[in-house]
């Protein structure tokens, strides 16, 4: 089961992760906390955190958001 609890989502922020250069296959989330949702509750917004290797292969720790319309 992905950290997220949302598949789709977490493969978007992998994506992105590959987009910008870093390790996605490799990267770990370390924290993902539900931050706010919108009425009727299809809108979420997650706040995560994540360990993910650069191009030259040294640990970074990255924080983000993702809003995502369950839909």
């Amino acid at each position: 089961m992905p950290l997220i609890g949302n598949k789709i989502t977490e493969a978007e922020v992998r994506r992105w992760l590959i987009a910008e250069g870093y390790g996605a296959k490799t990267a770990v989330f370390d924290e993902v906390e539900l931050h706010a949702i919108k009425r009727p509750g299809w809108v979420q917004v997650y706040r995560y955190g994540l360990t993910a290797l650069t191009p030259d292969e040294r640990k970074v720790p990255l924080f983000g958001a993702v809003r995502d319309d369950g839909r």
